[in-house]
């Protein structure tokens, strides 16, 4: 809800979806990977909820449009580019924060998908940096672009607020290069 409201300060419109079920918001580690096993296990319901929630910001405007997550919320927006989905509603740009760009399910990028801020934690554990070089080269293949932004000692969600491995200062400047990124695509 922070980033939003940031991303509304800055001009944009913005959409928060609600990716858990309606009345679920686990609260445990366990709970969030039950929860997160659950979601990635069903695309059917995964493109649903994505799709709804594009529909409902969308509002019949014509303004770009930005799949963005942090996470869970930036596999989610893998699933959005990875299934297609993404071209077909006409995704102008994926934003990613700490979120595996890896397939799991062995997809090919789609070709004239559009293009992708990463920014990520060299040190996350939970989700690996190192696949992020096979992604570039994927996503080039498929005639797009990476902005891809990778902070040595960084954690898993170094940039979100709350989280234990924030960190002010990465946080400040994937921040920075995310504006970049998202002025570049709209011609702010």
């Amino acid at each position: 809800m922070d980033r939003a409201q940031m991303l509304a300060d800055m001009g944009f419109s913005s959409f928060v979806a609600d990716l858990y079920p309606i009345g679920q918001q686990p609260m445990t580690m366990e709970a969030k990977q039950a929860a997160l096993k659950a979601h990635l296990g069903d695309q059917d319901r995964m493109q649903a909820i994505v799709s709804a929630a594009i529909s409902q910001a969308r509002d019949d405007n014509d303004e770009p449009l930005f799949v963005m997550g942090y996470s869970m919320g930036a596999i989610t927006a893998m699933e959005v580019a990875w299934s297609g989905l993404g071209n077909e509603i006409g995704v102008d740009g994926y934003v990613i924060f700490s979120g595996r760009v890896s397939d799991a399910h062995g997809r090919i990028m789609p070709d004239a998908v559009a293009p992708f801020f990463v920014a990520h934690g060299e040190a996350d554990t939970q989700v690996q940096v190192s696949g992020l070089e096979n992604f570039v080269d994927d996503v080039e293949l498929a005639g797009s672009t990476v902005t891809a932004h990778t902070y040595p000692g960084a954690g898993h969600l170094f940039s979100a607020f709350g989280f234990p491995n924030y960190n002010a200062d990465d946080d400040a400047d994937s921040w920075a290069e995310l504006t970049n990124f998202l002025e570049g695509r709209v011609g702010s």
